[in-house]
C-alpha cells in the first residue's frame, strides 16, 4: 500500500488533542497515562460497561484538571505581561507624539 496510512477522523482528532497537550506543557508521563487504556469513547461504543472505566476516567480527570489549572495560571501571567506591554507602548507613543516624531 505504498507506505500510506489511513486514519479515521476520530484518530486524527485524538492525535491533535495529544499534540495540543504536549504543546501546552503537559508532561509525557501524563500524556502516556491518558492514552494507556485506549479510547474510552470507543470502549463505550463497543459496549464495555462504564463502571469498568471509572478508574481510568478518574485518573484522566485528575490529570486534565491539574493541566487546566496550570494553563489558566499561565494565561493569567501572560495577560498581565500583555497589559504591561500595551501600557509601555502607549507611553512610548505618547512621548513620541509630544515631540512630534510620531503621527
Amino acid at each position: 500500500m505504498n507506505g500510506n496510512r489511513f486514519y479515521l477522523e476520530s484518530d486524527i482528532q485524538f492525535m491533535k488533542f495529544l499534540k495540543t497537550l504536549k504543546e501546552t506543557g503537559m508532561s509525557l508521563e501524563d500524556i502516556s497515562e491518558i492514552v494507556k487504556d485506549g479510547c474510552i469513547l470507543e470502549k463505550l461504543h463497543i459496549g464495555l460497561e462504564s463502571s469498568k472505566l471509572i478508574p481510568s476516567l478518574n485518573k484522566r480527570i485528575e490529570i486534565l484538571k491539574k493541566h487546566l489549572e496550570e494553563m489558566e495560571r499561565k494565561k493569567k501571567e501572560l495577560d498581565e505581561v500583555i497589559s504591561t506591554t500595551k501600557t509601555k507602548l502607549n507611553t512610548y507613543y505618547s512621548i513620541l507624539r509630544e515631540d512630534g516624531e510620531y503621527k
